[in-house]
């Protein structure tokens, strides 16, 4: 291998390493806590190391949103494409949310974690915002598809999209206040709730 590429492949390993750290920090400890000491005594590397990797923790944490994010597609978004109608995309997008909750807690509290830090300080991620955008839009492309396809009933697809996305906000708010949370109970209960939401009725043409 040439030096070049064995060099980039360490580094790109180095700095997943960094970004892995931070996300546990930041689901253990909080946003303030999460400091490049902290996270070079996570991995066993200098603080100058990190800032080596990464010149600023705005940085650090636009890469560790980006991680959050990714993770979640890999998980979410291949069982919604497998899916033939819209309606069982949405069912694949509720049901793979929630056990992405599940498998990766550390991931979503982390992102919680930042959240409610930077929303108190008044200054969002603009990392955090676009991809939430991105997310919303692509629910919004299913629900309008739907609708075309005679699946859906009519609604406001932005406002549909959101309520979608905050109703799994809320399983994420139930998880964290109580543990032991029947998550397939819940799955089950959302699923229902919106494809009954959603459904076009017969008489819903007359």
């Amino acid at each position: 291998m040439p030096l070049v590429n064995a060099l980039s492949t360490i580094q790109k390993q180095r700095r997943d390493e960094i970004i892995l750290a931070a996300i546990s920090s930041l689901a253990e400890n909080g946003y303030v806590a999460t400091s490049f000491a902290e996270i070079g005594r996570r991995v066993g590397l200098s603080k100058s190391v990190v800032a080596y990797h990464f010149t600023s923790k705005e940085a650090l944490i636009d890469a560790v949103v980006n991680a959050i994010y990714d993770k979640g597609f890999t998980v979410v978004r291949p069982a919604m494409d497998e899916a033939a109608t819209a309606q069982g995309k949405i069912d694949a997008f509720i049901k793979r949310s929630i056990y992405f909750y599940q498998e990766y807690r550390e991931y979503v509290v982390a992102l919680g974690s930042l959240r409610v830090h930077l929303s108190s300080k008044g200054t969002p991620n603009t990392t955090a915002v676009s991809r939430l955008h991105k997310e919303l839009t692509d629910i919004g492309i299913i629900l309008h598809e739907g609708q075309i396809r005679g699946e859906f009933r009519d609604f406001s697809v932005p406002i549909m999209a959101r309520t979608l996305r905050q109703a799994l906000d809320g399983v994420l708010i139930e998880m964290t206040h109580h543990p032991g949370l029947d998550t397939d109970e819940y799955t089950k209960e959302l699923t229902q709730l919106f494809e009954k939401t959603l459904r076009k009725e017969e008489n819903d043409e007359r």
